[in-house]
């Protein structure tokens, strides 16, 4: 019986991964949305996945959040300096010689829309755009023809020079489209 208990102890140590806190700052004053925010980090983290926040949480608490880092890191930029915003893809990667990196996304078209998030239409692949309802391949295309002759979009009423894309097919499509600064 001690025998069983000491290899579970051991195979427990073994397989488990080892939780890596990173130490923030005190927490940022909450500023609640109306909204709740979806961030979506991978990498060299612990539970890798799509979490949720009640407000713009900064980098540190979204890996706090998933459990940790892999391994020990350093990063060069503090992760309590940065807010995330809805929508973001964190990823992070920590080098052999333990630097710490964080770079910046956006989540996949389909991960947006299933959380009620906008896709940025000077963005989306031609996948993203098929995934909007109202949108199939061929206007997806013509979305994106019209995107890389014009140098994008300026504002969402350009969408409606886009062959096939008239007032009322506007009105539907817009709550699925944003366009980012």
């Amino acid at each position: 019986m001690v025998i069983l208990a000491l290899g579970t102890l051991l195979l427990g140590l073994v397989v488990i991964p080892h939780y890596i806190p990173i130490t923030c700052s005190k927490p940022q004053t909450a500023v609640p949305h109306k909204n709740e925010i979806y961030i979506e980090i991978l990498g060299d983290i612990i539970r890798p996945g799509i979490y949720t926040f009640s407000h713009e949480p900064t980098v540190c608490e979204v890996i706090n959040q998933a459990g940790g880092l892999k391994k020990k890191g350093i990063f060069k930029k503090h992760p309590d300096a940065v807010t995330v915003k809805s929508g973001s893809r964190l990823i992070i990667k920590v080098s052999n010689d333990r630097w710490a990196n964080v770079s910046y996304d956006r989540m996949e078209g389909k991960a947006l829309l299933l959380f009620g998030l906008p896709i940025d239409v000077n963005k989306a692949t031609l996948s993203d755009l098929t995934f909007i309802p109202g949108i199939g391949e061929t206007l997806a295309q013509n979305i994106m023809q019209f995107r890389e002759s014009y140098g994008g979009f300026r504002t969402l009423e350009d969408l409606k020079k886009v062959k096939g894309i008239g007032e009322k097919r506007f009105n539907k499509l817009r709550r699925y489209l944003t366009i980012s600064p």
